[in-house]
């Protein structure tokens, strides 16, 4: 199973396109769509800048490596938006979230009606509620539900992102 394009369109909005590194709310340096060192090659420094088309060709090879980890730790089956949204849980919260996540217990035990709302308490980073984390997980809970975002709501995510950038 391999994450959809509404899926894939939903995490480059939320993790939003930087070109060049900086250091995300977590201290950690990121860049393209939201790409940190633990998930792989290429290494992030400070100072690194890369194309956009290096950043999407990391974004699959990201994409790739956290669908493999939701078909190896769901053992039930799953619905194309209830797998994009798993996806998009584990490319924002890193490789091992799935087994650390309350709501993996609920998923595999077949308990699937309580992951959206278990979801919601993943809103912090360097112990910090964020604003941006506590949209991204309602979006994630939609999803897992079946109710992808709507263009004219991706859209509107992109101009927060991007405003939000453009401040700090």
């Amino acid at each position: 199973m391999h994450v959809s394009s509404r899926g894939r369109a939903f995490i480059g909005v939320q993790e939003g396109l930087r070109l060049k590194a900086y250091r995300d709310s977590g201290g950690v340096w990121t860049i393209g769509y939201g790409h940190t060192s633990m998930a792989g090659a290429p290494h992030v420094q400070s100072g690194m800048r890369i194309t956009k088309g290096e950043a999407d060709a990391i974004l699959a090879r990201d994409l790739l490596k956290y669908e493999a980890e939701v078909m190896r730790e769901v053992k039930l089956p799953l619905v194309q938006c209830q797998f994009d949204a798993l996806v998009s849980f584990t490319y924002n919260c890193g490789e091992g979230s799935l087994r650390k996540a309350v709501f993996f217990a609920h998923l595999n035990s077949g308990n699937v009606a309580a992951v959206p709302h278990v979801m919601l308490e993943f809103d912090t980073a360097a112990g910090r509620v964020l604003p941006a984390l506590v949209r991204r997980r309602k979006a994630e809970a939609a999803m897992f539900e079946g109710h992808y975002p709507t263009r004219a709501g991706l859209l509107l995510a992109t101009v927060m992102r991007t405003h939000c950038m453009a401040r700090g």
